[in-house]
C-alpha cells in the first residue's frame, strides 16, 4: 500500500511538472512573438531616424548656404534712409 502510496504522489509531481512546463512554454512563445514585434519596432523607428537625421543635415545645409550667400552681399540701406539720403542732397 505504501508503494502505491509513492506511486500516486510521484505521478501527482509528474502531472504538476508537466502542467508547469506546458505553461512556460506558452509562456516562451509569447515572450518570442513580443521580441519579434519589438524587433520589427526599433528596427522602423531607426529607418524614421534616419530618415528625419538625413532631412535635418538637408536643412541646416540650405540654412548654411543661404548665411554664407547672405554674408557675401555688402549690407543694403533700408529703402527708407536711402530715400531720405536721395531726398536730403
Amino acid at each position: 500500500m505504501a508503494e502505491r502510496s509513492q506511486q500516486q504522489a510521484a505521478g501527482d509531481d509528474l502531472a504538476q511538472i508537466q502542467a508547469k512546463l506546458a505553461s512556460a512554454r506558452g509562456e516562451f512563445e509569447t515572450l518570442a512573438r513580443q521580441r519579434e514585434q519589438a524587433t520589427g519596432q526599433v528596427a522602423a523607428a531607426q529607418q524614421e531616424l534616419a530618415t528625419l537625421t538625413k532631412r535635418l543635415e538637408n536643412r541646416r545645409a540650405k540654412v548654411s548656404e543661404k548665411e554664407s550667400a547672405q554674408a557675401a552681399k555688402p549690407p543694403r540701406k533700408p529703402a527708407r534712409l536711402a530715400a531720405r539720403t536721395k531726398h536730403d542732397a
